[in-house]
C-alpha cells in the first residue's frame, strides 16, 4: 500500500509540474505519506526491540562507505535549514569492519538528524573518537561520536523523560518538529545491540545539547573493499527501450500499474501476472527481456516462481521486488535464480537505473 501512495503521488507531480496549485498538493501528499511510512516504520522497529527479534547482520563493510553517505544525506538536510554542519573524523576511523552498516547508518542518521531538526541557527558539529581494545579473538575497535547542536535544549524534567516510548520534550514540540519519540528509543537499542550505547551528555534549554553514540566493531583491515560497478543515470524517455517487453509480476493490481506509468514513456512494451502462476504462463506465451518479480504473493511466492521459470529455460533478468531490506533475503532471491533485489518502496530513479543494466 505504501508503495502505491507515494508512487502514484510521484507520478502525479511530474506530470502536474506546469500547475503550481498541483504541485503544491501532490508535493504535500508525497511529504506526509513519507512522515506516515516513518511512523509505521518506528513502531515495527519498536515491537522488534519488544519482541527481542531485532535482526542484527555481521558482515564486512568500509565504515567510511557509510559516514560518507550519512554525511551526505544530513549535509542536505542542514542547508535546507541554514544550520552549519561540521563532521570531524580521525584517519584512523577508516578501514574494513564487520557489524552491520544498515543499522550503525540508521542511528547515525536519527540522532544526528534530530540535532540538525531541533536546531533552528548556529551548527551542529560531529567529533569521533577511536579506540582499540585487544582480545583473544578479532580485534575490537570502539568508535565514540559527539553530537553538539546549538538548538532548543531540553529542561532536566525533559531529559528525564527523554528515552521513554512516545515521548517527546512537550506537546508544543511535538507540533512545531513533527515526530512520534521513538527514534531515540529505537536508536538506543540499535546501539545496545551493536555493542554501543546513546546517550545524553548535557542540555540546557535554549542552548542546545551534547549527546553521545557508541559503537564496538571488529577490526578487519585498513583497506579497501572493492568498489561495487556504478549504477548507470537512465533518462526518463530512455527510446532504446522501445522494442523490449518487461514482464511485470505482482499480486497488487495499484503495484503493476505503477510501474506500468514508471515505464509509459520509454515505449517499453508491459505484460502483466498477478501471481506466480499466471507469470509461468506468461513466460511460456512469450520471452519477456526483463521480469519484474515480487516477493511476497499468495500461494506461490516470488521464490518458487522464479525457480520454476528458470526449468523452463529462461535465462533472462529477473529483479526481484521485496519489502524485506535484510541481506539474508537477497542472498533467498539469488539463490532462487533472481539476477538482483530491488528493496520497496522503489522509486522510478531506482528501476530506471536497474533497468538501465539490463536494456
Amino acid at each position: 500500500m505504501k508503495d502505491g501512495y507515494l508512487g502514484f503521488a510521484e507520478v502525479l507531480g511530474a506530470q502536474a509540474a506546469v500547475n503550481p496549485e498541483l504541485v503544491r498538493c501532490t508535493s504535500a501528499i508525497q511529504r506526509n505519506g513519507t512522515l506516515l511510512l516513518k511512523i509505521i516504520d518506528d513502531i515495527l522497529d519498536l515491537s522488534k526491540v519488544e519482541a527481542q527479534r531485532l535482526q542484527i547482520e555481521n558482515v564486512e563493510f568500509d565504515l567510511a562507505d557509510v559516514l560518507r553517505d550519512v554525511c551526505i544525506a544530513l549535509e542536505l538536510k542542514a542547508d535546507e535549514k541554514g544550520v552549519r554542519m561540521d563532521f570531524n573524523f580521525p584517519p584512523e576511523v577508516k578501514g574494513i569492519y564487520k557489524s552491520d552498516p544498515i543499522r550503525i547508518k540508521q542511528v547515525l542518521l536519527n540522532i544526528i538528524g534530530n540535532a540538525i531538526k531541533f536546531t533552528e541557527q548556529g551548527k551542529v558539529v560531529v567529533e569521533t573518537q577511536v579506540s582499540d581494545s585487544k582480545t583473544n579473538g578479532p580485534c575490537k575497535r570502539r568508535i565514540t561520536m559527539r553530537v553538539t547542536d546549538s538548538g532548543i535544549g531540553l529542561s532536566s524534567e525533559q531529559a528525564e523523560r527523554l528515552f521513554h516510548p512516545f515521548s517527546q520534550a512537550e506537546s508544543s514540540t511535538r507540533r512545531h518538529f513533527g515526530g512520534t519519540g521513538l527514534g531515540l528509543v529505537i536508536a538506543r537499542h540499535m546501539a545496545a545491540a551493536l555493542g554501543g550505547d546513546v546517550t545524553l551528555v548535557s542540555s540546557q534549554l535554549g542552548k542546545g545539547s551534547v549527546f553521545e553514540i557508541s559503537f564496538s566493531l571488529d577490526f578487519i583491515s585498513t583497506g579497501a573493499l572493492m568498489p561495487a560497478p556504478s549504477r548507470p543515470e537512465v533518462k526518463k524517455t530512455k527510446t532504446g527501450w522501445k522494442d523490449k517487453t518487461v514482464l511485470v509480476v505482482d499480486d497488487s493490481e495499484d503495484n503493476r500499474s505503477l510501474i506500468e506509468l514508471y515505464l509509459a514513456a520509454t515505449g517499453v512494451r508491459i505484460l502483466q501476472a498477478g501471481s506466480g502462476f499466471q507469470a509461468i504462463r506468461v513466460v511460456n506465451d512469450h520471452t519477456p527481456d526483463v521480469i519484474l518479480m515480487d516477493v511476497q504473493m499468495p500461494m506461490m511466492d516470488g521464490h518458487e516462481a522464479t525457480r520454476t521459470i528458470r526449468k523452463l529455460g529462461f535465462d533472462g533478468p529477473i529483479v526481484a521486488f521485496t519489502a524485506h531490506a535484510m541481506r539474508d533475503e537477497a542472498e533467498r532471491c539469488r539463490q532462487a535464480g533472481c539476477s538482483s533485489v530491488l528493496t520497496k518502496p522503489v522509486s522510478r530513479q531506482d528501476l530506471f537505473s536497474e533497468l538501465g543494466l539490463y536494456l
